[in-house]
């Protein structure tokens, strides 16, 4: 026997006077919420009532609650819920202490074609409690190579070359091991064009903004801007570091110039490459015998680099539901 639950129809001037008395006599804060949430469904009508009675809802939420707690509020009221990802963005960048790194978390969580869609909803909902887009609440509350990986991430899909340089010269100190790790696997890759993508990443993404969508602001990516990708690396490694990520460096450039056919010797290859002369070779080799043996070093110290992928592990898949409308 099945049960049907039947839910009272509350009329829009009650679930008004609801809100307002919530917080004009208790500050009932669990109260206005239940409220608001109740509300969403006829929301319009509600809105209305309230407005002919007491002026802006929008504006007697901000004047009563936190910002935290009006954060939960807008999202109750325009979704009846509070667990969308532009919800989890306000919390994370509005109210004061930013969280960086929950900003990077969501934004690398969504697939790079919905991140538009998700400014575009952040952006409709709150766009009265900060700067009015989501972009100028991340310049106004961020800042350092913080502010340049949430632009980044906002913009397009980071880059191989942006990685390095957040783990290089981004950052007070280097990251050493991941930087020589990345650069010892793409210059060993099997791909022997990977270097040279990598190289033109750097300059079109870290040394310049050629590859941006939206220009990023002329402050950040300051100490990378107008250097190359050896020369910015150079400066942040010294002793068997160094030689170790140059090396990479070095070798990746000659596997790549080889493959394009700009190899100065060597006889012609499939297809009209360059063949790797015997020395070329032996440096190939040596290269790839050193990224493995620090892949080993590292997994015995327990110091595999955060977020790599494994040899035949593919990447997270990450799917959301589809946006809410804009209360505009």
């Amino acid at each position: 026997m099945q049960l049907l639950v039947l839910q009272r129809e509350e009329a829009p001037e009650d679930l008004a006077a609801e809100i307002y008395d919530s917080l004009n006599w208790s500050n009932d804060v669990p109260g206005v919420m239940s409220a608001l949430r109740r509300a969403h469904p006829d929301r319009y009508n509600v809105q209305s009532a309230f407005e002919a009675e007491h002026g802006s809802i929008w504006s007697y939420l901000k004047d009563q609650l936190s910002i935290e707690q009006v954060i939960d509020a807008y999202a109750y009221f325009l979704h009846g819920h509070k667990h969308d990802l532009h919800v989890a963005l306000a919390r994370a960048i509005l109210p004061s202490g930013t969280r960086d790194a929950e900003i990077h978390r969501i934004l690398a969580s969504v697939p790079v074609a919905n991140r538009p869609a998700l400014a575009e909803q952040y952006e409709a909902d709150y766009w009265d409690l900060g700067e009015g887009t989501l972009r100028a609440d991340l310049i106004n509350d961020q800042s350092g190579w913080e502010l340049e990986k949430s632009l980044s991430l906002l913009d397009h899909a980071t880059t191989e070359a942006e990685q390095l340089y957040f783990d290089s010269v981004a950052i007070t100190g280097t990251n050493t091991d991941a930087v020589i790790g990345r650069l010892q696997r793409i210059a060993a890759s099997d791909d022997p064009n990977a270097f040279a993508r990598l190289e033109e990443e750097w300059d079109r993404f870290v040394k310049t903004d050629e590859g941006w969508n939206v220009s990023r602001p002329s402050d950040l990516f300051e100490d990378a801007a107008g250097v190359d990708l050896r020369t910015a690396i150079e400066s942040e490694l010294s002793g068997e570091d160094a030689g170790f990520a140059l090396a990479a460096i070095d070798n990746g450039r000659l596997r790549s110039e080889s493959a394009a056919g700009a190899a100065p010797t060597g006889t012609e290859g499939a297809a009209g490459t360059a063949a790797l002369t015997p020395e070329q070779v032996f440096a190939d080799e040596e290269l790839r015998l050193q990224m493995h043996m620090a892949y080993l070093r590292a997994a015995a110290e327990g110091a595999l680099p955060a977020g790599e992928a494994r040899p035949g592990e593919a990447g997270p898949v990450d799917s959301r539901a589809p946006l809410h409308p804009s209360r505009r």
